[in-house]
């Protein structure tokens, strides 16, 4: 009987107290869900994710626990996104502004339907002109680069002219000397496009239709070894690789080959690239010594009868003619007063028995410790 009386406590303290306050809390549970979240998030991410999680943990206490804790940091995480969204549409406004959005509006209507359309209609216009200036200052840079590597090497066939303009009157001993300068077979492609006529024949840039149509994907070729898109992050290996790329084919030099070309009493010609490997050392700097008086002939223009060609026309050599035999050193400076040069000699004493007698002057540079002398030469002041 006790346990009968018991048992009928309990049940009426389930069916009065328990119960009821376990179905009022369920529904307050229920309002504060339905409040919180949308009824889309409840059935299709909520709900199966909490019975996904009490089959796998059994005890919805812990269940609980775990989404409480995660709750508190995704709540952590929306505060500092929505604070984070309100400093933007503050920059936004003020940058951009004035206009009439409410920073702090729960929904982003105002602003989604700004962004819709920039996108559709202004951005695309702005990108076109983008698109447009981009394309215009390739071309423009293009056109300069190429007229100028063009200009660069036409100005230096020009001296090679000149240069062989001061060779051609002068012979070293029977020997004849001109300079050749030539395209690099190995940029051979690219030379002949630099130098085609119908680069100066575009009636708006230097580019004409006939130069696009025939060298356009050359040009595409030869701007990607020394350009790089805007979006393109380059390790070292590639920024050293762009690096010599750049001071290769931006230097007119690289699309040249020079040489010195000698014609012998004979006529017969040979170019001092083939044969310098085969030279003895007097012979090797007989070449260097015909280029550089050249150059100074031409620097000085020689050929001028004007009063603005009388000048010094002074050349000085250190440790003049060290590899050379008697016999070329004499046409060298025969070569060198041929062309109205003056030149101070400074050499060893041992070359000095094969310049003195040849030469206008002749000094002795005596060095004792700080100490330096200048005399003139003699058999007795040189002992």
């Amino acid at each position: 009987i006790a346990h009968k009386a018991k048992l009928e406590e309990r049940i009426r303290q389930l069916d009065e107290e328990i119960l009821p306050e376990q179905y009022r809390s369920r529904t307050e549970m229920e309002r504060t869900l339905a409040e919180t979240f949308s009824e889309t998030y409840r059935d299709d991410i909520g709900l199966p994710r909490y019975r996904q999680e009490l089959e796998r943990l059994h005890r919805p206490d812990i269940v609980y626990r775990n989404f409480s804790s995660h709750h508190a940091q995704v709540v952590n995480e929306m505060e500092n996104a929505r604070a984070a969204l309100l400093r933007a549409r503050r920059e936004y406004v003020e940058r951009f502004g004035p206009c009439s959005f409410r920073v702090e509006a729960d929904d982003n209507a105002e602003f989604d339907a700004e962004r819709r359309v920039l996108e559709e209609s202004e951005l695309p216009q702005y990108r076109t002109k983008i698109r447009a200036a981009r394309e215009s200052a390739m071309e423009q840079f293009q056109n300069d680069f190429l007229s100028r590597l063009k200009s660069s090497i036409e100005q230096v066939q020009d001296q090679v002219k000149n240069l062989n303009r001061a060779l051609r009157q002068a012979q070293f001993g029977t020997d004849s000397y001109q300079f050749r300068v030539d395209r690099n077979p190995d940029y051979a492609e690219y030379y002949d496009m630099i130098m085609a006529p119908e680069l100066m024949e575009g009636d708006i840039t230097l580019f004409s239709a006939q130069f696009q149509e025939k060298y356009g994907p050359l040009i595409d070729k030869l701007f990607s070894q020394i350009t790089m898109a805007d979006d393109t992050q380059l390790n070292a290996r590639k920024q050293s690789e762009l690096q010599e790329n750049i001071e290769r084919y931006t230097d007119f030099r690289t699309y040249l080959k020079f040489d010195l070309e000698t014609t012998d009493q004979n006529g017969s010609k040979q170019l001092l690239s083939q044969t310098l490997n085969t030279k003895s050392g007097g012979e090797t700097q007989t070449p260097f010594y015909i280029a550089v008086l050249a150059s100074f002939a031409q620097l000085y223009r020689v050929s001028d009868t004007s009063s603005f060609g009388n000048t010094v026309r002074l050349v000085v050599f250190d440790e003049a003619f060290n590899k050379m035999d008697s016999e070329r050193i004499i046409e060298s400076v025969r070569l060198l007063r041929k062309m109205g040069l003056q030149a101070i000699i400074c050499t060893p004493p041992d070359k000095v028995s094969d310049i003195m007698p040849i030469a206008d002057r002749t000094l002795l540079v005596d060095k004792h410790k700080y100490r330096m002398h200048i005399l003139p030469f003699s058999k007795e002041n040189a002992q």
